[in-house]
């Protein structure tokens, strides 16, 4: 009897222990209800057709929410109006943003803006790896670095270069290669509000050099208008192999940024989670890893509790050289 009584108890215990753990998980889904129960807004702070807005329609042409995803272009003063906008949206899980951790960072250390949006906005998950590139447009005849340095010291304040933005991770990029090889003061910078408007300048010839993310040249690259020169990582990029990398020119700087899905502060973790589930089930269509990695970049998903470490690595790379 004792036997049996102590089976009883054992019993007993796993079965409140499986109606608890039930219980917790039908929680959080009573919790979430029959949210989003309408559109789901999605901003990006750039021109369309630009990195961030081509991953933004990406997922929102195979993302499986219960409600459409509608994108909202808010270009202007190199993301910061698109960033405030979204900064001030309410944190209902109704409005998201599709920015990348890099400028993320930079807006508050190059001093373009008090708020310290890293430390705010709540990552969802990033979807895809992009690298800044360094491309020369076919008018110039340059075949790579070497080609751009000989020009601006044979005639310097000729050789014109364009960046997204002054204080951007593309303008920290190019002052570090100019300073690598000194030429700084003999090139001619040229900054744009974004990557649409540069590559736009490269293909008309207005600059003969033009650095942003792979992504905004992918144009240019495809037709054989833009030379790449220079991918600023460690090591080269899976969806442009032949392109050499920054640290074996012996250049001390590289940048990975990731395009990434984020939630107003305040935002409820149900809510989170919940698009967390969904743009991690993107992975699993092969339809949509082809649409993404076809704009050349790399489909790599990290979820939220990644994104902490990302961003932190991200200010660690930025910070010196923003330090007075």
């Amino acid at each position: 009897m004792k036997k049996i009584g102590i089976f009883a108890v054992l019993v007993l215990c796993l079965a409140s222990m499986a109606f608890a753990a039930g219980g917790a998980q039908q929680g959080s889904v009573d919790e979430l209800g029959n949210f989003p129960a309408r559109p789901i807004q999605v901003i990006t702070p750039s021109a369309a057709g630009g990195g961030n807005d081509a991953v933004a329609r990406t997922v929102q042409k195979h993302i499986q929410t219960r409600q459409p995803l509608a994108v909202l272009n808010v270009p202007g003063a190199n993301n910061l109006l698109g960033a405030m906008q979204f900064h001030n949206s309410p944190a209902d899980g109704y409005t998201l943003l599709a920015w990348e951790t890099t400028p993320l960072v930079l807006m508050h250390l190059s001093g373009r803006s008090d708020v310290e949006f890293y430390k705010e906005f709540e990552p969802i998950a990033a979807l895809v790896a992009d690298h800044t590139l360094f491309a020369a447009g076919r008018a110039s005849g340059f075949r790579s670095i070497d080609d751009l340095v000989a020009a601006a010291r044979a005639r310097p304040g000729t050789v014109r270069i364009g960046t997204v933005g002054v204080r951007s991770n593309t303008d920290t990029a190019i002052r570090a290669t100019m300073n690598h090889y000194g030429i700084w003061d003999l090139i001619t910078h040229v900054p744009y509000d974004n990557g649409t408007q540069g590559a736009t300048a490269l293909l008309g010839n207005h600059v003969e050099a033009f650095c942003a993310s792979i992504m905004d040249m992918r144009g240019g690259l495809d037709s054989g208008d833009f030379t790449p020169m220079m991918i600023f990582s460690r090591e080269r990029s899976r969806a442009m192999p032949h392109i050499p990398t920054s640290r074996e020119l012996g250049i001390p700087y590289s940048n990975m940024s990731r395009r990434t899905f984020f939630a107003p502060a305040g935002t409820p973790e149900v809510r989170i989670r919940y698009f967390e589930a969904e743009l991690r089930a993107l992975f699993d269509n092969p339809e949509f890893i082809s649409d993404i990695e076809g704009l050349g970049v790399e489909a790599d998903f990290r979820g939220r509790d990644d994104m902490e470490a990302l961003i932190s690595d991200s200010y660690q790379t930025f910070a010196p050289f923003f330090r007075d």
